[in-house]
Parts: structure tokens; C-alpha cells; sequence
């Protein structure tokens, strides 16, 4: 289990051509097209639980991600987070570290009541920053998000700690908060989906 740590912001078009204009974004971006399936069952156990289970499909593997637990305090959202590579999109309960979400998993599989809720589909393009020995990833996501018939658009900026102090990021958000007008975005990707 990691702690995620990541800032979140709305972007529009002037905003993300500020972002992309920012000095110290010199160097090439890395590209990736992400593709996540969400699932619950049929009564939304998982997200009554406080948790979102995704399988994302990255360079020809699949990612099982489990998070949940955790705050958001303006833009800046903390959760609890569990990866495992799985061999299919299909959920393997026996890789969820937490014994009562793997139960719900393995009941629901049992009686067909799990399901695939929803999907994103977005681009990301994103720098690494190093600062002393902080890391972090400033990333921009634009896509969308399907839920049977119902969509919704992604445009976002997410700005999350890899690795060092959380203090070095907080100030690194500040600064680019004075030079860009931005909005905190205060729902997660799966919030904004189960919301449709």
C-alpha cells in the first residue's frame, strides 16, 4: 500500500496553454494513452465502502488498482492506494490486500453481481520534476469518461508527489497557483463517474 498524494485542478484552454508555457517544462513531455475499467457490484458495495477498484490497460499489461480512505482538502486529494499486475481485465480478488473488500469481490463474482460500472479513456502527457531530491509528476489528462450512454469530458491537471517532501511539492503548487488561475478540482475521476 502507497499513499497517494496529488493535487487536482480543472483546466481550460487558456490554463493549459499556461501550464505548457511554464519555464521550467523544457524538456519533452512523455505521452500516454490510459484506458481504465471501474467495477462495483450491482448495490455500489465498494463505493458505499469508500473505495474504487479500476483495471487500467497500460503498454500491453493490466494494472489492478484498488483506493479508497483518504481526504481532500481543496485541490489537493490524499488516498490510500494498492496496484498488483493482474493477466486479464477481469478482477482477481485474491490480489486486494484488504480482507473485507476481497470478500465483497469474491461474493459478488460468486453471485454474478459484479460489474463493469464505467470507463476512462484519456491522454495524458507529463514531465517529471526534480527539486533537491523531491520528485514529482505534473501531468495533464484530457479524455472522457463513459457510463453506459452518459458521458463526461477530462480536462485536468494533476501535480502528484513520487517521492521526498510533501513541503517541496505544496510550494511548487503555490507558485504555479500565483502564476495561473486555476479551479481545485474536488472529485476524483471515479467521483465524477459514478455521479452521471
Amino acid at each position: 500500500m502507497k499513499k497517494e498524494l496529488e493535487y487536482k485542478y480543472d483546466l481550460c484552454l487558456k490554463s493549459y496553454q499556461a501550464i505548457r508555457d511554464l519555464p521550467f517544462l523544457g524538456h519533452v513531455p512523455r505521452e500516454q494513452h490510459l484506458v481504465s475499467y471501474y467495477y462495483d457490484t450491482i448495490d455500489l458495495a465498494l463505493a458505499q465502502q469508500g473505495y474504487a477498484l479500476r483495471i487500467l490497460k497500460y503498454e500491453g499489461q493490466y494494472i489492478q488498482t484498488l483506493k479508497g480512505g483518504g481526504k481532500v482538502e481543496g485541490a489537493l486529494h490524499e488516498r490510500e492506494e494498492w496496484q498488483s499486475v493482474i493477466t486479464s481485465n477481469q478482477v482477481e480478488p485474491k490480489k486486494v490486500a484488504l480482507t473485507y473488500i476481497r470478500q465483497i469481490l469474491e461474493k459478488a463474482i460468486e453471485e454474478q453481481t459484479l460489474q463493469q460500472l464505467f470507463v476512462t479513456d484519456f491522454t495524458r502527457i507529463c514531465w517529471d520534476i526534480t527539486i533537491d531530491t523531491t520528485v514529482i509528476e505534473l501531468a495533464i489528462d484530457q479524455g472522457v469518461i463513459r457510463k453506459g450512454t452518459k458521458t463526461a469530458d477530462i480536462f485536468e491537471l494533476e501535480i502528484e508527489l513520487i517521492s521526498g517532501e510533501l513541503s517541496v511539492m505544496n510550494e511548487l503548487c503555490y507558485s504555479i497557483e500565483q502564476a495561473i488561475t486555476l479551479n481545485a478540482q474536488a472529485k476524483s475521476k471515479a467521483e465524477r463517474a459514478y455521479a452521471l
